[in-house]
């Protein structure tokens, strides 16, 4: 009999997302706890990582753990739907995995939950203008997380990738494609 994991969502006591995350790694159980890295500009550039979901870590097991983690100290519960544990599909462990460690001031809207529908990604960049070249200035990501119920949409700062403007317009365009797949994770 083969063990099978998935990925739950565990619901936890109020700002205790990162040490619980910590003690469940050191009981050896896999986690993830997505950090939202925020930059206050009105407070001196101050930069602070708090959880992007209040309340809420992930953890892989299988289902015979899941009592397990239940019991430990710190976790209310694990999120359900239609009266079994919520199981989390990879493709939306690995969306949270891909924003929280590449963008930064990300904001959390609550959508429908709708455990069947795939993961949405939508990327786009936005230029900042000058007479002789254009600048990436901030890649932004849009994230629907339809199982957990969720919008996620951040941005990321990009100073340093130019266009040429004398280009001529047709690889212009190849070069924006470019540079688009390469900021694709």
């Amino acid at each position: 009999m083969s063990m099978l994991f998935n990925w739950y969502a565990v619901y936890t006591l109020p700002n205790r997302e990162k040490k619980l995350a910590a003690l469940l790694s050191k009981k050896g159980i896999e986690n993830f706890c997505p950090l939202n890295y925020t930059i206050n500009l009105e407070a001196n550039k101050r930069i602070s990582n708090e959880t992007l979901l209040r309340s809420f870590i992930f953890v892989r097991i299988t289902e015979a753990q899941i009592r397990t983690v239940k019991n430990i100290q710190g976790v209310l519960n694990l999120i359900y739907w239609k009266c079994s544990p919520a199981i989390i599909p990879q493709k939306e462990i690995e969306a949270l995995k891909k924003i929280s460690s590449n963008y930064q001031n990300i904001r959390v809207d609550k959508c429908s939950v709708q455990p069947d529908k795939e993961v949405q990604i939508n990327e786009e960049l936005i230029f900042a203008h000058n007479e002789l070249d254009e600048t990436v200035k901030h890649q932004i990501i849009k994230i629907v997380l339809p199982a957990l119920g969720y919008v996620l949409s951040g941005a990321r700062v990009r100073q340093h990738e130019r266009f040429i403007k004398d280009m001529p317009v047709g690889q212009n365009t190849i070069l924006r494609k470019r540079i688009t797949a390469f900021f694709t994770i």
